[in-house]
C-alpha cells in the first residue's frame, strides 16, 4: 500500500485536489475502489472535503471533533482497505509539529506501507499576496494590504525554510517539496501532479475523476479593494462566525460584485511593498533552492519576477465610470445597514 500524505501548502490548488476526490469517493462507481481511497476518517461530514480534522487531532484539540473521526478511524479504515494507494489531503498539516506527526504514523499506520509526504511550495511574495487575499476575501482581516505584508515577510509566511528542514528532519527523503509553478505541474495541472507523477495512478484512470472545481477562486484586485473598505467601515461584520459571514454576505457580495470588472487582474503589490518582500525572503529562497530544488534557483528567480510584476509607485487601479462608483456606494451602505441588523 502507498500511502500519500499531501500537506499542502495553502493555495495551492489543494481545493481542486479535494474537491475532485471527494466528489469521486461519493459516487455510486464501485470500479476503482481497489486502486484508490481518499479515507472518510478525519473529513466524515457533509462539509468536509479534507482530511483537516487529522491535524486538529495533533495540532489543535480544541478543534477536534470526534464525529468526523480521527487517526484510531484512519487505521480502522486502512485496514479493511485493498487499495492499492491512499491519498491523505489536508493543508491543515502545514501547522502541524512533523515530530509529533512522526509519532501518530509510526502508531497507526501500517508497516511496511510505502509512505510519502508532499509539499507544493509557493514562491515567497506570491504566498503572502495569495494569505492576504485569502483572509480578505473571507473576513478574517481588514487590514491594510501594505501593513499584513510587511510583518509576514519576516513571518511564518516569508520564512518557510525553517518549517520545510524540520519535516525533512523528521521524515527524510520521504518527505518531498515541489515548486507550485505552472509551468512545471504535469500537464498544467496539480491534480494530474499529485495523482499521476507523485501517487502513481494512471493517467487513463484519473482522467475519470470528476473534473477539477475551482471552489477557491482569487477575487480581482479591485473587488478586493472593496472588500477591504468595507470590511474596515464596517468592523462588526468581522465578529460574526466566519461561515455565517462567508456564506450571508461576503460570497454573494462577491459575485455580484465580479461581472462589474470583467477584466479585473489579479492584484498587484506596490513596489515598495515588494522591495520590502524581496529583501527579507532572498535568503530564504535561496537556501530552499539549494537544498530542496539541487541548487536550480527556482525560488530566488521567482521573487525576482514577482518584484518585476509589482505596481510602480503612484500607480493605482483605473477611475471606475460614474455609474459603478455610485453603485458600489450603494453596495458599501447596503452592507452597513445589515451590519447593524445582525448586531
Amino acid at each position: 500500500m502507498r500511502i500519500l500524505f499531501h500537506l499542502g501548502d495553502r493555495k495551492t490548488g489543494t481545493s481542486s485536489l479535494q474537491y475532485t476526490l471527494d466528489a469521486w469517493d461519493r459516487g455510486p462507481q464501485e470500479a476503482g475502489r481497489d486502486r484508490l481511497l481518499y479515507p472518510r476518517a478525519g473529513r466524515q461530514l457533509d462539509s468536509r472535503v479534507n482530511h483537516v480534522n487529522l491535524a486538529h487531532q495533533i495540532h489543535a484539540p480544541a478543534r477536534f471533533h470526534l464525529p468526523h473521526g480521527g487517526w484510531e478511524e484512519l487505521e480502522a479504515e486502512l485496514a479493511q482497505s485493498r487499495a492499492e494507494v491512499v491519498v491523505i489531503s489536508s493543508e491543515g498539516f502545514e501547522s502541524v509539529d512533523p515530530q509529533v506527526m512522526a509519532g501518530r504514523v509510526a502508531r497507526h499506520l501500517p508497516a511496511g506501507a510505502d509512505l510519502r509526504f508532499l509539499t507544493y511550495l509557493r514562491p515567497h511574495m506570491d504566498r503572502i499576496l495569495a494569505s492576504y487575499t485569502q483572509n480578505l476575501k473571507t473576513g478574517k482581516l481588514a487590514a491594510p494590504m501594505e501593513a499584513f505584508c510587511r510583518k509576514s515577510a519576516k513571518g511564518r509566511l516569508g520564512q518557510p525554510h525553517a518549517r520545510l528542514a524540520a519535516w525533512r528532519a523528521a521524515f527524510g527523503p520521504a518527505f518531498v517539496v515541489k515548486p507550485y509553478l505552472r509551468e512545471r505541474l504535469l500537464n498544467l495541472s496539480v491534480v494530474d501532479d499529485i495523482l499521476v507523477a507523485e501517487a502513481g495512478l494512471e493517467a487513463e484512470f484519473v482522467a475519470g475523476l470528476p473534473l477539477p472545481q475551482d471552489e477557491n477562486s482569487t477575487p480581482g484586485g479591485q473587488v478586493l479593494d472593496i472588500l477591504q473598505r468595507i470590511l474596515a467601515e464596517a468592523p462588526g461584520l468581522t465578529r460574526l462566525p466566519k461561515s455565517a459571514l462567508e456564506r450571508r454576505i461576503l460570497g454573494p457580495f462577491r459575485q455580484s460584485l465580479a461581472p462589474l470588472y470583467p477584466e479585473d487582474g489579479r492584484p498587484a503589490l506596490p513596489r515598495a511593498v515588494a522591495e520590502v518582500i524581496h529583501a527579507a525572503c532572498l535568503e530564504d529562497a535561496r537556501r530552499i533552492d539549494a537544498e530542496f530544488f539541487d541548487g536550480a534557483p527556482l525560488m530566488a528567480a521567482a521573487l525576482d519576477r514577482d518584484l518585476a510584476r509589482s505596481r510602480p509607485e503612484g500607480a493605482g487601479p483605473p477611475d471606475l465610470p460614474e455609474r459603478d462608483r455610485a453603485l458600489h456606494d450603494a453596495y458599501r451602505g447596503l452592507i452597513a445597514a445589515l451590519v447593524q441588523g445582525l448586531r
